[in-house]
């Protein structure tokens, strides 16, 4: 659909693309993820945040039995483990009052 008298095309044997709608396509795909993270961050960071927050329970249960020692060194910051890992001792440092 063209909103103009003349129209450019690009192309070859019969087949071509408007070369202001290819880049008015370009332009709204890459602006587009901008403005939806920008704009509706919770769509996708409420999943993930959700899915960190199960990782993290997980660990809180599987860590519940360790030494303070042991949840200090997990929790370090150069500690082979995950973030989720680190969070989930802190946690239960801060709730064994170590912090």
């Amino acid at each position: 659909m063209d909103f103009y008298i003349t129209t450019y095309k690009v192309g070859f044997s019969g087949i071509g693309i408007n070369p202001i709608f290819l880049a008015l396509l370009i332009l709204f795909f890459a602006l587009s993820k901008d403005w939806m993270d920008k704009y509706l961050p919770e769509k996708e960071g409420s999943y993930e945040r959700s899915l960190n927050e199960n990782l993290i329970k997980s660990f809180e249960s599987k860590f519940k039995d360790k030494t303070i020692f042991e949840l200090k060194e997990i929790a370090g910051e150069n500690s082979k483990f995950t973030d989720e890992a680190k969070k989930a001792a802190k946690r239960i440092l801060k709730n064994k009052n170590v912090g």
